[in-house]
């Protein structure tokens, strides 16, 4: 259970983040590699959808979020699964 809510917000703040980017109008580099990114151009090597990232960039998000206590995970995760509904 406690993975799964690590899963779901890891994925949320990777949202956030690449949100946050394009706001600031960056783009998605032309690859994950990190001699792709470019802060002058604002290139970013990591703007792509969660299900394109490899594990090792997966886990920039996913270790901040283990950080957070168990108990609020668990009360972001049931909120996040009832946005949806009402």
């Amino acid at each position: 259970m406690l993975e799964n809510s690590i899963e779901t917000i890891s994925k949320l703040e990777h949202d956030r983040f690449v949100a946050e980017r394009r706001c600031a109008v960056w783009t998605a580099a032309p690859g994950m590699a990190k001699a792709s990114r470019d802060d002058y151009r604002l290139l970013h090597n990591f703007l792509f959808h969660w299900t394109e990232l490899d594990e090792p960039t997966k886990d920039l998000d996913r270790k901040p979020m283990r950080a957070f206590p168990k108990s609020w995970l668990k009360s972001a995760t049931k909120f996040t699964s009832n946005e949806g509904s009402g």
